[in-house]
């Protein structure tokens, strides 16, 4: 029922996130002027919800992406935005374990997983077609700057039994003489 629980919640969010615009915040930092009925200047916040094609194994992996948005009024219904996605996060979990060029490490992570975090700072323009109040069709390029990415490897304690007694016996061998 636990493992339930999650993507629903997850679905939840992405369901019935709207886009925050934080026009009373950014007002009060660089006055009136700058958001106008042509012009709005606020921050993005939404969750992302990835995964990996090529591996069997993975599973979705939700994110909190955050940046600014620069949005100009070209008429009623069309609009021109341009977004930069300071934190802008990609990957999967449940990945299989690879090889670490470590006969010990490989044994002690094999019966893991492996997360991976891919960070990028994105620039992202779209024209927008609105065609119900907040529900926009948009159309543009995206570029992104991959900033770093990790893999984290990760093994219960239960399944880690087996591969410390493998570690173990290996360091005992390297330790001979």
């Amino acid at each position: 029922m636990m493992n339930m629980k999650k993507p629903i919640v997850v679905f939840s969010i992405l369901l019935f996130s709207i886009t925050a615009k934080s026009q009373v915040v950014i007002s009060l930092l660089f006055g009136d002027k700058l958001n106008s009925e042509k012009i709005s200047f606020g921050l993005l916040a939404g969750v992302g919800w990835n995964n990996l094609t090529g591996y069997k194994t993975s599973s979705w992996s939700p994110n909190l992406n955050l940046g600014l948005y620069l949005s100009f009024k070209l008429s009623d219904r069309v609009f021109l935005q341009f977004d930069a996605m300071a934190k802008y996060k990609l990957g999967a979990k449940k990945l299989p374990v690879y090889s670490l060029q470590d006969e010990a490490l490989d044994s002690l992570f094999a019966p893991g997983s492996v997360e991976r975090d891919i960070k990028y700072l994105s620039l992202v323009t779209t024209l927008q077609y609105r065609f119900y109040k907040y529900f926009n069709l948009e159309i543009g390029p995206q570029i992104s700057l991959r900033i770093k990415a990790t893999d984290v490897f990760s093994v219960s304690m239960y399944k880690q039994t087996e591969g410390i007694e493998k570690l173990a016996k290996l360091l005992r061998n390297r330790a001979k003489p």
